[in-house]
């Protein structure tokens, strides 16, 4: 629902993963820079994350866990 609001009907709603965070609409530039600031920061993080999915070895990451035995 969020995200059809945002994308199909402009509203400039952001999100804030802090201890209080949440959805809002922000009031001024500084604030809708941080959302968007939050969202590439996000962004970052899920392209390492199909990047280390797509190297990875499909049988070798057992070896990992059975180190820890």
């Amino acid at each position: 629902m969020i995200r059809r609001l945002i994308i199909e009907y402009g509203v400039p709603i952001c999100g804030s993963r802090e201890v209080n965070g949440g959805y809002y609409i922000p009031q001024n530039d500084t604030e809708r820079l941080a959302g968007i600031v939050s969202i590439r920061n996000q962004l970052t993080e899920e392209e390492k994350r199909v990047s280390a999915l797509i190297s990875a070895d499909l049988n070798g990451w057992k070896d990992y866990l059975k180190e820890g035995d």
